[in-house]
């Protein structure tokens, strides 16, 4: 500054220097308005999605509890619509457990399989995916699935509702090696 204003008096300095210091801080202040305000709106829209997605999801829990399992798969699938992330697994998972009670074990495998994808340590998912595996006679993958959910538990699981959903993992998977045991040898894949 004092370069280019080398002709001018010290004051006149002095001036310039406080004019160009605030033209800096407005500019400043004005890109970190800019910048705050498109957070903000941006944190809006997220959250107005999420809290969509969470409606959608508290929906299908109605209809679920209603036993109106094809209005809660809607609901479901509108949550997803909304791809919240922490939220996909829950509603996968839910999913599944409606096309579980329609008998629809097709559509309750690839949705527990997408919940897995997400979450591949989610107990209930692995559950409904072995579940739907044993009403579609895939033994051997049931008892696969079956062990990856009973291998999950090593006494962590204090909660009641994951104690009893585990029990349920052992009981099915009990079932699943009686029925293994009971089909012809030639039912069985062998890999090479």
């Amino acid at each position: 500054i004092r370069q280019k204003f080398s002709t001018c008096t010290q004051e006149e300095q002095q001036t310039a220097t406080k004019k160009l210091l605030l033209q800096l801080q407005n500019s400043k202040l004005s890109s970190t308005i800019k910048t705050e305000t498109s957070n903000i709106k941006s944190n809006a829209k997220t959250a107005t999605s999420e809290e969509l997605a969470n409606r959608a999801k508290d929906s299908g829990n109605v209809a679920f509890a209603a036993k109106d399992y094809e209005t809660a798969i809607k609901h479901y699938n509108q949550g997803l619509s909304y791809n919240i992330a922490k939220l996909n697994s829950v509603l996968y998972s839910n999913i599944s457990a409606c096309a579980i009670a329609l008998n629809n074990y097709d559509h309750a495998e690839s949705a527990a399989n997408s919940c897995l994808l997400l979450q591949p340590n989610n107990l209930k998912a692995l559950y409904r995916k072995a579940t739907a595996q044993h009403h579609l006679d895939k033994v051997e993958e049931s008892l696969a699935t079956l062990t990856i959910g009973k291998n999950l538990d090593e006494g962590l699981y204090s909660d009641k509702s994951k104690k009893k959903l585990m029990k349920s993992i052992i009981k099915l998977r009990n079932i699943v090696l009686n029925k293994l045991n009971e089909m012809p040898i030639e039912r069985y894949s062998f890999s090479e």
